[in-house]
């Protein structure tokens, strides 16, 4: 059975609970069979229909812990989905997908639920969950160097800069020598670039690494403005990619000029 077949199953519980079901009588029944979800269930949607939210999610939430617990991960799904259908607000139960999507190693998915709870925290400035939040984010899709930029650049606003600098350095590692990242790598190094303490040498390191990218971004524009505005394209080495630099745009100039004839 898919994911789609369980959360029809549950909706299918979720429906036969019409409003004038008597609260009490189900709760009467679920006091003595108190492993019958599918009466917490309906419980828990005469209160979502009463607009009672703390009862409803209450039922709802031990109905899906109880479903975590027997490894029934699909149906726990399906319950989170219908508090959220209710409740859209109420992000711990995001950040709950999310985790259980990864743990299925469903990573698209349960980024997508992640990035509903990041949101919501950095709006309401909840800087420490925003941070949970991005960790695990990083963790659901390693690949996407967006949402590390995204991590470091949080630390960053919450006043760890070491932290960050370690975020960036690392991604910068991760990105160098990949053709297909050279845009990527060129923002990583900008922002180590703007944001780390350094020395003149590590500075100017990082630099000459940056002029590369943009060169073999066919960008030459951008090594010559940086490298004249800091005044240093006379200097060794930089003398050499300003020269460099300069070629490919009377390269790309000449080919222009040819395609326009």
């Amino acid at each position: 059975m898919n994911i789609n077949d369980v959360i029809k199953s549950v909706k299918d519980i979720f429906k036969k609970a019409g409003p004038n079901r008597d609260i009490r009588e189900l709760m009467v029944r679920s006091a003595e069979n108190p492993k019958d979800m599918r009466l917490k269930l309906e419980i828990g949607k005469l209160y979502f229909k009463k607009k009672d939210l703390r009862n409803a999610i209450a039922h709802y939430r031990e109905v899906a812990e109880n479903y975590i617990e027997d490894e029934f991960f699909l149906k726990a799904i399906a319950v989170y989905k219908e508090i959220l259908k209710y409740s859209p607000s109420s992000v711990e139960f995001n950040e709950k997908l999310g985790d259980l999507f990864t743990k299925l190693e469903m990573g698209s998915d349960a980024a997508q639920q992640y990035q509903i709870a990041l949101y919501y925290y950095r709006s309401h400035k909840q800087t420490e969950d925003a941070l949970r939040i991005a960790k695990k984010l990083c963790e659901a899709e390693p690949d996407r160097h967006a949402h590390r930029v995204r991590l470091a650049e949080l630390m960053m606003n919450s006043g760890d800069e070491e932290a960050a600098i370690q975020e960036f350095e690392k991604l910068a590692e991760k990105l160098s020598g990949k053709k297909d990242q050279l845009k990527s790598y060129a923002e990583v190094l900008e922002k180590l670039l703007v944001k780390k303490k350094q020395t003149k040498e590590q500075n100017h390191e990082i630099l000459q690494k940056l002029c590369r990218v943009y060169l073999e971004l066919n960008d030459p524009d951008r090594v010559l403005t940086r490298l004249e505005r800091l005044k240093i394209n006379r200097e060794a080495p930089f003398d050499a990619l300003y020269q460099e630099a300069k070629e490919l745009k009377s390269k790309n100039q000449l080919a222009k000029e040819a395609q326009s004839e």
